[in-house]
């Protein structure tokens, strides 16, 4: 059979001049899903595999070559197969491979942007928060605990647990994260310094 060069490609090869929008889109969306990589939790774009993965997509949706295990990239590349098809197409249709390629670059910049966005990351982290936060059980084991701890504290510490509660700052955590809300009917302190804690937990109607 020999080594393949450019006639030989040429050979039996239909191209198409136009590309479908939805077809353009997920030819787009196969380059993304490829070259973009996350690395402590950024996206970054691999370019060198974004050319690669372009070239060949433009391969694959435009012509009806076949694909073989022995034929790679850089064969390809090397006998000007890549720059053949997009000229040709380019030849017969001048703004398709422009307006493709201005659909890619626009995507790519989006979800990178977005990705990146101080929002996105602070969502993120908050919702890597929200997971730890204990469900209604829990809390009541770990206030029912904590009410033996402050037990045997002594009545300053006490004092400024119920503070900490009355305050709102653990309930209002609760009620945001976990659509939960708890309800602080009593919080007495006796002359000994103990805490005697009376809670309800409700579900959030």
């Amino acid at each position: 059979m020999g080594a393949l060069n450019i006639e030989k490609f040429k050979k039996n090869l239909e191209i198409k001049y136009y590309l479908p929008l939805k077809l353009k889109q997920r030819l787009v969306q196969e380059v993304i899903s490829n070259c973009m990589e996350e690395k402590n939790e950024v996206l970054y774009v691999n370019y060198f595999v974004k050319e690669m993965v372009y070239k060949l997509c433009i391969l694959s949706y435009y012509t009806n070559y076949q694909f073989t295990d022995k034929i790679d990239y850089d064969s390809l590349q090397e006998i000007g197969a890549f720059d053949f098809v997009i000229n040709e197409i380019m030849r017969n249709n001048e703004d398709e491979i422009s307006k493709l390629e201005s659909l890619l670059c626009e995507t790519v910049q989006e979800q990178k942007e977005t990705y990146n966005s101080l929002s996105t990351i602070i969502s993120k982290k908050l919702n890597e928060i929200i997971e730890t936060i204990p469900d209604k059980n829990e809390w009541s084991k770990i206030l029912k605990n904590a009410v033996k701890i402050l037990n045997k504290s002594n009545p300053e510490v006490v004092q400024a647990f119920s503070k900490e509660l009355l305050s709102g700052n653990l309930l209002s955590i609760l009620r945001k994260n976990k659509s939960e809300k708890l309800n602080t009917k009593k919080v007495n302190i006796s002359r000994e310094g103990k805490a005697n804690l009376s809670l309800d937990v409700l579900d959030k109607n």
